[in-house]
């Protein structure tokens, strides 16, 4: 029968790295969130933009318009 000896140092070095993999991936997971929350915002904030584009688009043309008609 054979002996298994467990090495502390590598049992150690195991415990490391999980932890390391675990903070590295909350770390992850804030960061993606905080960048889901800026995405959704520059969508808004360009969907805003391209309204008021057409908002504005359809003024000119209507004042155009009134200028061709008098």
């Amino acid at each position: 029968m054979k002996k298994y000896i467990l090495h502390l140092d590598a049992i150690i070095v195991v415990i490391i790295l999980f932890v390391l993999c675990i903070s590295a991936n909350i770390f992850q997971r804030k960061l993606h969130g905080d960048l889901h929350k800026e995405n959704i915002a520059l969508i808004s904030q360009l969907t805003n933009t391209q309204l008021e584009l057409i908002e504005s688009k359809s003024s000119l043309k209507q004042c155009s318009g009134k200028d061709n008609v008098n």
